[in-house]
């Protein structure tokens, strides 16, 4: 196959590359974070992620991770939170306070 040409469909990368970030499913936006972190490692198996922590309070990381605990609907957190307790308090408000909480952590 050649460079640029679709391969079941997909887009091609200068498709992904011209969309706006509003344009992007949160999943994808995760998805392709992962891969490059991926592909990093295995470029450079001694590289050391040190700048990893800022992602952690990206508004479309934690919901995604939400998605992720709601899907399998464990037991609660360390923090006593269930998902039922998080949806009645207000998933929007509580996703906020957790990512200002995790910004402001040294």
């Amino acid at each position: 196959m050649k460079y640029g040409q679709q391969k079941n469909g997909a887009e091609t990368q200068s498709q992904i590359f011209n969309r706006k970030r509003s344009e992007i499913p949160t999943a994808e936006r995760l998805q392709t974070l992962q891969e490059k972190l991926y592909q990093k490692a295995k470029q450079e198996p001694n590289y050391r992620f040190y700048v990893l922590y800022d992602k952690t309070f990206i508004p479309y990381m934690l919901q995604e991770a939400r998605k992720k605990v709601r899907a399998t609907n464990t037991a609660p957190g360390i923090d006593g939170q269930t998902v039922k307790d998080i949806e009645q308090y207000g998933v929007s408000q509580y996703l906020y306070e957790i990512g200002e909480e995790l910004r402001n952590t040294n």
